[in-house]
């Protein structure tokens, strides 16, 4: 039995890190680790009182830190404000001489690194410190060794819990193709350029689809502009979604759409894959390692809304591709299976814990002579 210690956001935040966390220690948990989280970050309160509750998670944290004793101290982050959070916590550890390991969610990994020399120098410290280093993908292992000459350096798969699904061949020639968005609403996920894609589509071709968006944030800002284009009949908005309602729209959807400027590994792409849906998605960070084109998917340029429709259309009026793609993509998913990616991530933690051993015999055996 391992005991672990889990550094990330507080599990109430919404987005593609808490998921992966809650998979994780429910995963952990079931094999008989220990696992605690230890909450660094909330967003359900003012920006103020945000660095406030941080400031006093980390010192609060020092304060905790002799009983907490932990054969792994497994830290989450991604890029700007929780970069900067999880550094301190890495220095305080590596400092203790605790094992470190660092997993890195940044969709903006490069940007931030490149953004000016105190952010480089930053990261740099903060991967030498670290025992580990996981990663998303092999974009992102690119875009850390720039920085860095810790070869321990890790590629863990995004996971999900593979759904006990099979999509049904019951498509009748006049049914609506349903396609589905899910994720944060705002410019770098691409909703903005999906619209604009639906809005250049003649009236026969809109009246043959419906698109379905689950997500938070702007929503204003998106029900706004699909009225403005005239497409309240083509788009429906849920706002945010999960669970039961979120798998719902999964297997109602015959193609999944995410059009983003930055991106990690995208854990509503698996999801999605993982319910034998073809993805149209864009040629950024590890999307391309996820989503082969023409594969399980189209793959297109930030920003492309030509390509973008013509996406759309091409899936829409071929079915049979469409559904190919599908069954193509579950394939592809099944690799990032919660119980598959606990089985790599276990290893790499015991691989610590013989050589933690050999070395302390090392030492033992020294002293004796």
């Amino acid at each position: 039995m391992k005991k672990i210690l889990i550094i990330s956001p507080d599990l109430s935040v919404k987005g593609g890190v808490s998921s992966v966390v809650k998979s994780l220690m429910t995963e952990m948990e079931k094999r008989g680790d220990k696992v605690r989280l230890y909450s660094s970050y909330i967003d359900s309160v003012h920006p103020i009182l945000r660095v406030l509750y941080s400031l006093i998670r980390f010192f609060g944290f020092i304060a905790r830190l002799h009983p907490f004793k932990y054969d792994v101290y497994y830290l989450h982050a991604c890029a700007f404000g929780s970069f900067y959070r999880k550094f301190l916590y890495v220095m305080l550890l590596s400092i203790l001489r605790k094992n470190v390991v660092l997993h890195q969610h940044a969709a903006d990994l490069e940007l931030f690194l490149n953004k000016n020399r105190f952010n480089k120098r930053l990261g740099k410290l903060a991967f030498k410190s670290s025992t580990k280093i996981f990663v998303l993908s092999e974009d992102m292992k690119r875009i850390t060794a720039t920085v860095t000459d810790n070869e321990s350096i890790h590629i863990i798969e995004n996971p999900i819990r593979l759904p006990e699904f099979s999509r049904a061949d019951d498509r009748r020639p006049n049914e609506q193709i349903r396609l589905v968005f899910l994720g944060e609403i705002g410019k770098r996920k691409g909703i903005y350029d999906l619209i604009q894609a639906l809005s250049r589509m003649t009236d026969e071709q809109k009246s043959t689809i419906h698109l379905d968006i689950g997500g938070n944030k702007e929503l204003d800002t998106l029900t706004s502009m699909i009225r403005q284009y005239g497409l309240e009949k083509t788009c429906t908005v849920h706002g945010w979604v999960d669970g039961d309602k979120k798998s719902a729209l999964l297997k109602e959807a015959a193609v999944y759409i995410l059009p983003s400027y930055f991106e990690g590994v995208p854990i509503s792409i698996l999801e999605a894959m993982s319910y034998e849906l073809p993805v149209i998605s864009t040629n950024v960070a590890g999307i391309p390692e996820i989503v082969l084109h023409r594969y399980n998917g189209l793959i297109i340029e930030p920003g492309d809304i030509e390509g973008l429709k013509q996406s759309i259309l091409y899936l829409a009026e071929n079915l049979e591709i469409t559904e190919q793609y599908g069954r193509n993509s579950r394939r592809l998913a099944e690799k990032h299976d919660v119980p598959i990616v606990v089985d790599k991530i276990m290893g790499l933690f015991e691989n610590d814990a013989r050589k933690s051993k050999v070395n302390n015999t090392r030492v033992s055996s020294a002293g004796k002579i």
